[in-house]
């Protein structure tokens, strides 16, 4: 990936709805300062964009333009309610090698709080191409893999692939979430999705408002697995 002066050009872009949680804006900086650290020890050159108050998918849109117009080698997108590791892009650049789309361990924020994580399957029915998602629960634990899918709300994206999948990039009448769905392209273009599930990140919940149901959900009696077998059909 070394151009011909020697640099890497890296966007790191983050999608925002414009109310970031303090403790994000903490991580955050330290992410940042510690990227700054170690660039003068390295090849890659970073750059920031954000968007504020903007539909996810429109946001991804424009940052996607961005990192094209300002000829980066790469993308990274973090969005504003996700808690890295400092080292979080030395993790994910050394596969840069063997994959094109490269991502961390990240769960839902809701319950029961499934991985990011999905195989795709396509197939006819009734003469109708349908396609369907299933998340992957059992991946390996601390290791490496590759998946159909995943969740952007981390994820290092090589350029190339946003030039040779056609725009929109974000955009679908798929049920599926944007980024599954631009997954799905960019597989198809043959380009390679890996999950390193040794880069643990964290994802920031809503604020929650502790009442006497959450005492009896987690109390281990009877009727607080009853109350949270109902809580967890819910979603």
């Amino acid at each position: 990936f070394i151009k011909d002066n020697g640099r890497i050009k890296v966007l790191y872009a983050e999608p925002s709805g414009g109310l970031i949680d303090c403790a994000v804006y903490d991580n955050r900086k330290d992410f940042i300062m510690n990227l700054a650290k170690w660039k003068y020890n390295s090849a890659f050159d970073f750059f920031t964009v954000a968007t504020a108050r903007l539909q996810t998918n429109y946001a991804r849109e424009l940052l996607a333009d961005e990192a094209i117009a300002s000829s980066a080698d790469f993308i990274l997108f973090i969005d504003d309610d996700m808690m890295v590791p400092k080292d979080l892009f030395y993790g994910l650049i050394r596969h840069a090698d063997s994959a094109d789309i490269m991502a961390p361990l990240c769960f839902q924020r809701v319950p029961p709080y499934n991985p990011v994580l999905y195989t795709l399957e396509e197939k006819m029915e009734n003469g109708r191409l349908t396609l369907t998602s299933s998340v992957i629960k059992d991946y390996p634990k601390n290791g490496t893999f590759y998946a159909d899918s995943v969740g952007f709300g981390v994820a290092l994206i090589k350029t190339e692939v946003l030039k040779k999948v056609p725009k929109p990039w974000f955009f679908s009448n798929s049920a599926l979430g944007e980024d599954i769905f631009f997954c799905l392209r960019a597989k198809k273009e043959g380009f390679k999705l890996l999950i390193d599930t040794r880069i643990k990140v964290g994802h920031m919940a809503s604020p929650h408002c502790v009442t006497e149901l959450d005492f009896i959900r987690t109390s281990g009696t009877e009727e607080g697995k009853i109350k949270h077998a109902e809580e967890l059909s819910k979603h």
